[in-house]
């Protein structure tokens, strides 16, 4: 074996290990991806009689009040009385290092008892805020508000994305949007 070869092996293998930690997220990662709730629970509505936003509710259908300690997050834009906006909200945050951004996108699927028409009923109604990572219902009375009329569970599916600035990779995390049926 000459000098030259005994050299160049530990110079390629110092080179493939930064390369491997560069790929595993170490001091060189450049495409990152935000760490956030691995998690997003379910969410259970019903709908109102008045076509306003949907109201939030247990898993079996009890009403849940805004001063309920299960109530979860609350919409910061709401207020008393505005029947145009969700008191609800669902947290999709997520956080990258200091100085990175992370922007925010959704996507809304059919996955029981969803026809076309109340698809896009739902989509046109859920907002999500691409700073804050926040999924609201913004509408106005009917026919504008979604509302469940088939008289059985219907539910969605939601996937929130997370996206650092400039990266091209991204934290996915989906959940099911339940909209139980009037009693």
């Amino acid at each position: 074996m000459t000098l030259t070869t005994a050299f160049a092996r530990p110079a390629a293998i110092l080179t493939l290990a930064a390369v491997v930690l560069t790929g595993c997220g170490g001091d060189g990662d450049s495409d990152p991806v935000p760490a956030g709730n691995n998690g997003l629970g379910n969410i259970y509505l019903i709908g109102s009689d008045t076509f306003h936003p949907l109201d939030k509710v247990a898993e079996n259908g009890t009403l849940l009040r805004l001063t309920d300690p299960n109530y979860g997050t609350h919409n910061p834009q709401y207020r008393s009385g505005d029947a145009t906006i969700s008191a609800w909200a669902i947290d999709t945050s997520a956080k990258g290092k200091d100085g990175e951004v992370v922007n925010y996108s959704m996507t809304v699927e059919a996955q029981s008892n969803v026809s076309g028409e109340a698809l896009k009923w739902l989509q046109g109604n859920l907002r999500l805020n691409a700073n804050t990572g926040l999924i609201t219902q913004y509408c106005k009375g009917f026919p504008a508000c979604y509302d469940n009329q088939t008289g059985a569970r219907q539910v969605f599916k939601i996937t929130a994305i997370a996206k650092i600035e400039g990266s091209s990779n991204s934290l996915k995390r989906s959940f099911q949007f339940v909209v139980l049926p009037k009693n």
